[in-house]
């Protein structure tokens, strides 16, 4: 089902565009039986449609970039029992062990349908897999003091 999501919203992008540039076309180019102010207007509409579509698309990521951020409880960092890693709202992150900052980077998070994966140095590491595995986690736009053991 999700598929089909993905499928739907490509699809809203699709004809929107299409229908701007069919009623631009029909005001300065192709003869119509509508009179130009209209087809004007056709084309203000679906662009206007389109721009808030795609900053909504935007605002609704962004959303869900920000539910991640937060500290994570390290289980599986190398030589550390007791590191955490923070995700922070600028998209960097640091893993530190107490008050000594032991790494920092880029993070940013991907979607789609039926997927979600915070990625880690450009691509190199997801969070929840390897050395960023955590049991606990405190995040700062969800509720506090969740526990998982499945890889996010």
């Amino acid at each position: 089902m999700s598929a089909f999501g993905e499928l739907i919203i490509v699809a809203i992008y699709f004809v929107l565009g299409l229908s701007a540039i069919g009623c631009l076309l029909k005001t300065f180019i192709i003869k119509a039986k509508l009179p130009k102010f209209l087809c004007l207007l056709g084309f203000v509409v679906c662009t206007s449609l389109l721009f808030l579509f795609w900053t909504n698309n935007k605002r609704n990521h962004r959303i869900a970039e920000l539910e991640n951020v937060g500290v994570y409880y390290l289980t599986n960092y190398t030589n550390c029992d007791s590191c955490k890693l923070t995700l922070k709202e600028d998209n960097s992150y640091e893993v530190t062990n107490g008050t000594k900052v032991i790494e920092t980077g880029n993070w940013h998070y991907e979607s789609g349908g039926d997927y979600w994966i915070v990625y880690m140095n450009d691509n190199e590491d997801q969070l929840g897999n390897g050395r960023f595995t955590y049991e606990e986690y405190n995040n700062r736009y969800k509720a506090a003091n969740n526990k998982s053991t499945e890889a996010k």
